[in-house]
C-alpha cells in the first residue's frame, strides 16, 4: 500500500519542494532530512478500523530515542530531529485501514475505493496552508 502511495504521489502535480520518501521503517537517518522541512506526512496502513477508513492525526515529538535504534515511531523521529538539528516540523500521520495484509499487488475493493480520497488528502496536506482539521 505505502509503495503504491509513494508511486502515485511521485507522479502527481505536487509543489516542487515536496519530496516523497518510501521506506520500510523509520530510521534515525531521516531526522536530518526532516529537520529541513516545514511539514512531514507519515503514511501507513493499519489493521484497525473498517477497511478503507482514513484517519488523520497530528504527530508531536515524543520521547527521546534510544541510541542504536532502527525502529522509530514518528514522534520519536520528530524528537530526534529537534534534539540533533534544532527543528521539529509540523507532522501528521495518515493511516488507512486495510482489509487483507497477505502478500499481493492488489488492494481490496474498499481500500481501492478509498485510495483516491487518500491521495487527494495527501496532495492537500503537501501544500503550504493552515493545519487541516478533517479528513473530508
Amino acid at each position: 500500500m505505502a509503495w503504491r502511495v509513494a508511486e502515485e504521489l511521485s507522479r502527481a502535480p505536487l509543489p516542487n519542494d515536496v519530496q516523497v520518501v518510501a521506506c520500510h521503517q523509520l530510521a534515525p537517518e531521516l531526522a536530518s532530512q526532516m529537520s529541513q522541512t516545514a511539514r512531514v506526512l507519515f503514511v501507513d496502513a493499519t489493521a484497525t478500523g473498517a477497511a478503507g477508513e482514513i484517519k488523520l492525526e497530528e504527530v508531536k515529538p515524543g520521547e527521546s530515542v534510544a541510541p542504536f535504534s532502527h525502529a522509530l515511531t514518528p514522534g520519536a523521529l520528530l524528537a530526534l530531529s529537534r534534539e540533533l538539528y534544532g527543528n521539529s516540523p509540523q507532522a501528521f500521520m495518515i493511516s488507512i485501514s486495510g482489509a487483507n495484509f497477505d502478500h499481493g499487488e492488489t488492494l481490496s475493493p474498499k481500500v481501492e475505493a478509498a485510495f483516491t480520497r487518500l491521495l487527494a488528502l495527501l496532495a492537500r496536506l503537501s501544500r503550504p496552508e493552515p493545519s487541516p482539521v478533517s479528513v473530508g
